[in-house]
């Protein structure tokens, strides 16, 4: 995760942050005032975060407490204690854990029980007690969940929503139609390990829902990388030459240092007019352009690489393509007019 403060000086946030803020003024610094809603925006992707979490700390909670309360009831209405009612009428034969079970066990958990310091029968009389606990636990909260529509149990708790952001797109990089269903705009580093090992599924993404999807490609450069801006614009100077795509694929898949050099190399070995290349990354002809986009990820609260927004949704982080297809199927399938 990366501080804004390493993404642009504060005239830049001065400019990103201009415009109507009537929201509570919580600082002030040399007479400026910091309001509520710059923070809010600055640290959405984080806050979404710790919001999901919370709401993780409640469900478990709700869940646990329902699930005592439907059984105690049950147990009551039979004249039974909680604990026999388990006993006797849930699990009345407790439960078994075959051999098998503990070998899965310890194949799928096996980098974990590299730690373990006592004799292997031991290790297997300790899985063998977690998997009856499980296991247990398993078939009363089955058992609870068939008592839901009988005691009329429901839960109105609701998850929090991925925030919701406006990108402008004007003049970025895009692959599909204008009018596609579903905008998938990511901000990326072609420094950045993470970005890299995203792009398969992004690629994934663009030829299993083809022209459902119109992708549009944001640079977001971390200053730690010191030569991924220089990159970012050395790919817009390829596209000047259409082939902005091709020489995006050989950055990400570039994992050594970058320089100049380098950069021209690549736009040589892909056949691209190298006069026109140099003077295009010479001059800095996209440098402005690209400050832009990183202005724009501080401005809707990106703070860190790679993320998306899917539909103005917000999404950090890299997401596998199974994730993807979920958030986008799940776009496809709404109600037109609806957001």
């Amino acid at each position: 995760m990366l501080s804004f403060f390493l993404l642009a000086d504060t005239a830049g946030l001065r400019k990103i942050f201009s415009g109507p803020d009537n929201s509570e003024v919580i600082a002030k610094i040399a007479g400026e005032s910091v309001t509520d809603r710059r923070i809010e925006i600055m640290l959405g992707a984080r806050l979404y975060d710790l919001k999901k979490e919370i709401f993780k700390l409640k469900k478990d909670r709700i869940d646990h407490l329902l699930l005592d309360q439907l059984i105690e009831k049950e147990a009551a209405s039979r004249g039974m204690t909680f604990d026999d009612f388990v006993n006797q009428v849930i699990v009345p034969n407790g439960v078994t854990i075959e051999e098998a079970e503990i070998d899965g066990y310890i194949r799928e958990n096996r980098d974990r029980m590299r730690e373990w310091t006592g004799t292997y029968e031991e290790l297997r009389e300790r899985i063998r007690g977690f998997l009856e606990q499980q296991k247990r636990f398993n078939a009363i909260r089955a058992y609870g969940k068939s008592l839901e529509p009988k005691y009329g149990a429901a839960i109105y708790l609701k998850e929090p929503q991925y925030p919701i952001v406006e990108v402008k797109l004007d003049g970025s990089p895009s692959l599909g139609p204008a009018d596609a269903p579903v905008t998938l705009v990511e901000f990326s580093d072609y420094q950045c390990p993470a970005c890299r090992a995203t792009q398969e599924g992004v690629k994934k993404v663009k030829s299993h829902f083809g022209d459902r999807v119109r992708l549009v490609f944001k640079d977001y450069p971390l200053k730690r990388h010191k030569n991924a801006h220089l990159a970012a614009q050395a790919a817009r100077c390829a596209g000047d030459q259409s082939r902005f795509w091709d020489y995006q694929d050989v950055l990400f898949a570039w994992e050594q240092e970058l320089d100049v050099t380098q950069l021209k190399r690549f736009a040589r070995d892909l056949g691209l007019s190298t006069r026109m290349f140099d003077e295009c990354l010479d001059s800095g002809k996209y440098k402005t352009a690209v400050e832009r986009d990183v202005e724009e990820a501080v401005r809707i609260g990106v703070d860190r690489t790679p993320s998306f927004i899917v539909n103005g949704k917000l999404i950090v982080g890299g997401p596998s393509f199974e994730r993807f297809e979920k958030i986008i199927e799940e776009e496809l399938n709404k109600p037109k007019g609806k957001s």
